[in-house]
């Protein structure tokens, strides 16, 4: 009620946003998510479309506080970085729950970093080092819930260390270093 009355347009447009995204729940509700997850195409269609909308918002989104990372319309934004997490998210599962039992190989192992290698790469040249951080964050996550032998948990570990060390001396601008 405060934000009617001080922009009452503002308070018409979230309450538009709101029921529109109570519609989306009770639809998506009646959709058998199980069903779809187990098609491939769809899980990687739904990947490479988020990736597709990433390399948009680079190309031709208006930068909104240094971040070249939204795409924009009439006086909506949105940033498909948030969308490649669920995307990160529905890939992990998928192909983790078919390769369980060789989650501990290298080739598992290379693979998944690649599938957050590709968005993460895109994400950082926007430049939204949060997001690109996070993806890691979900990439690394996946893989200590998958039954990853302790051994390549803590080798993972110290590679981490010494990247993170790597990168905040070259890789990191200050105004990211004060963040």
């Amino acid at each position: 009620l405060s934000v009617s009355s001080i922009k009452p347009n503002l308070f018409l447009s979230q309450l538009l946003w709101v029921i529109l995204d109570i519609l989306i729940i009770l639809f998506s509700s009646l959709i058998n998510w199980r069903s779809l997850v187990n098609y491939k195409w769809f899980v990687f269609g739904f990947y490479f479309l988020t990736i597709l909308l990433v390399i948009i918002a680079l190309i031709f989104g208006r930068p909104i506080r240094g971040t070249r990372g939204w795409i924009t319309f009439h006086n909506n934004q949105f940033q498909p970085a948030e969308l490649m997490k669920i995307a990160l998210i529905i890939v992990y599962a998928e192909y983790l729950r078919r390769r369980h039992v060789s989650v501990a190989s290298l080739r598992t192992i290379a693979l998944t970093f690649f599938y957050f290698l590709i968005p993460a790469f895109i994400i950082l040249r926007q430049p939204d080092f949060g997001s690109a951080s996070l993806l890691f964050t979900l990439w690394f996550g996946f893989l200590l819930i998958s039954g990853l032998p302790t051994k390549r948990i803590i080798a993972g570990v110290i590679m981490l260390a010494v990247l993170s060390t790597f990168a905040w001396y070259f890789f990191l601008k200050p105004y990211q270093k004060d963040r």
